[in-house]
């Protein structure tokens, strides 16, 4: 059952934050807080659009939060796509005004400071929102761990670079909103989450997709430091990437964007509607743009300037197996190759030779997912290299039960729920095994916030990473630690692409 409280059970709860009186709500049987739709910065509106997210101003009275705030314009996965039927049963409300965020915190002890769990959403940096059922804080919480999810612009509205964006600002940037969005709300959670028993000098970041995209971008960026202390990372990382976007380019692309909608400057696409901007596409990446991000991630860990902290680290054994069946076909199967390898792709072809358009799609799909398995480990690689603290790799294996369980396998993002313990999210015939490994993941998860460590009693012993060995905590219907078998040849490939293309792949 979905552990939200019905509100019979929720009692009224005043704090105060550096902005002003919040009333949000107790359950009174657990003593668990829960506050929703908490603004940490000013709406992004009107001239704050493209800027970073600026300093709230401090509201008269006391003010709600019970309810979750809007999430930030996007666009959606496509109504009945496999996605949107699995997560996002019922629609959200999309406004600019949207940088919110939502805390459920356990009752702390006399004098006693508790670990705290910061959520960035994945979604591909076009969609996603910090209020969608499956990261219901509710369970982590009960556990000992105080749980933040946030909004953060995307797609246009989250990364548009132009140069006229880069004149108005002091730094000479532009096109990393939504990361800012990111470092605002953590600069909130330092300022503010001790009035929930949180402890600011114990901050784990976490994401899946984009959102561990994002946590593997703030690891190598200097206005980050000091805002978090430890990584979990679900299915990204910017070595998986199709590439490190500079400034310059996403200036041009952000020229050509505004050409397109009739816009010959900032100030007219300003004046657009939300609904205007999205009607024409544009691709939302991160760019290294000299300030938030001086270089690419890669030369920031060679350096090894990237913030030296414990890490989890890992993803899906199909991480790909969504993809449609017309996503490749045989005879665009060879033109991708070549673009993906480049010089290695008749290597490649001799590895994953293909007949037919099935043969296409099975090799396309399985080097996706082995992109993402890649870059986790050779992110773990390099933390290790110049890194002394932990690092924990898994892989979650377990089968979903239900509709396309078999055609899909344990797929992107199949292991949201499990991580937050939220099964009942997903309309799915559920079973004990499945319920037991939610429990032990879950657990796992908040020990490693508390302590560095996710092992812990009643669990099965997960080393830590050692690139000699490649021992990997493996989540399935038996969770063990195994010797990762990985497919070395493409992973070797993958090396060699990733040295020739200055540290990502084109994939």
């Amino acid at each position: 059952m979905f552990r939200t409280p019905p509100f019979s059970d929720l009692d009224d709860k005043l704090l105060e934050f550096d902005s002003g009186l919040l009333l949000g709500s107790v359950n009174r049987d657990t003593r668990l807080s829960i506050f929703k739709g908490i603004p940490f910065a000013a709406p992004p509106v009107g001239n704050l659009r493209w800027a970073p997210p600026a300093p709230i101003a401090k509201w008269q009275g006391i003010r709600r939060a019970k309810e979750y705030g809007a999430s930030c314009i996007q666009t959606p996965p496509e109504k009945g796509s496999f996605y949107q039927k699995e997560f996002l049963p019922t629609p959200h409300v999309y406004s600019e005004d949207c940088l919110y965020l939502n805390v459920w915190a356990p009752e702390a002890k006399v004098n006693e400071e508790l670990p705290v769990l910061v959520w960035f959403y994945p979604g591909g940096f076009v969609w996603g929102s910090g209020s969608d059922d499956s990261i219901d804080g509710t369970a982590l919480a009960e556990k000992g761990v105080v749980v933040v999810t946030i909004n953060y612009r995307v797609g246009v509205l989250g990364f548009l670079a132009h140069p006229e964006l880069t004149q108005e600002s002091p730094n000479r940037t532009s096109g990393n909103y939504g990361l800012l969005d990111q470092i605002a709300a953590l600069e909130w959670v330092q300022r503010n989450i001790g009035q929930f028993g949180g402890d600011k000098n114990n901050v784990t970041i976490s994401g899946l997709s984009a959102g561990a995209i994002s946590t593997h971008i703030l690891s190598a960026s200097p206005r980050a430091k000091g805002l978090f202390h430890k990584i979990i990372a679900q299915s990204g990382s910017v070595f998986a990437m199709k590439g490190h976007a500079t400034l310059e380019n996403k200036e041009a692309a952000g020229i050509e964007y505004a050409n397109r909608l009739g816009a010959s400057s900032i100030h007219q696409l300003r004046k657009l509607s939300p609904q205007a901007l999205m009607a024409k596409p544009y691709k939302a990446w991160p760019v290294v743009d000299g300030w938030l991000l001086p270089e690419s991630v890669s030369k920031v860990y060679e350096k090894g300037l990237q913030m030296d902290v414990p890490m989890l680290i890992g993803g899906t054994s199909e991480e790909a197996a969504t993809l449609p069946l017309d996503v490749m076909n045989l005879s665009t199967f060879e033109l991708w190759a070549k673009h993906s390898f480049g010089g290695y792709a008749q290597e490649y072809l001799k590895l994953h030779p293909a007949k037919t358009d099935r043969q296409a799609w099975e090799h396309f799909v399985s080097t996706k997912t082995e992109s993402i398995h890649w870059a986790m480990r050779k992110w773990a690689y390099q933390q290790s290299m110049s890194g002394s603290k932990p690092i924990y790799l898994y892989s979650f294996s377990k089968t979903p039960p239900g509709e396309l369980s078999a055609q899909h396998g344990a797929y992107h993002m199949g292991d949201l729920v499990y991580a937050f313990n939220n099964l009942d999210t997903v309309d799915r015939p559920w079973t004990k095994e499945d319920r037991e490994l939610a429990e032990l993941m879950s657990t796992a998860w908040v020990n490693f916030a508390k302590t560095d460590n996710p092992n812990g009693r009643n669990l099965p012993f997960w080393p830590a990473y050692q690139s000699k060995d490649d021992v990997i905590m493996v989540f399935d219907r038996k969770t063990e630690a195994k010797v990762d078998k990985r497919n070395k040849a493409l992973h070797q490939l993958f090396d060699k692409e990733f040295e020739i293309n200055h540290g990502y792949l084109r994939l």
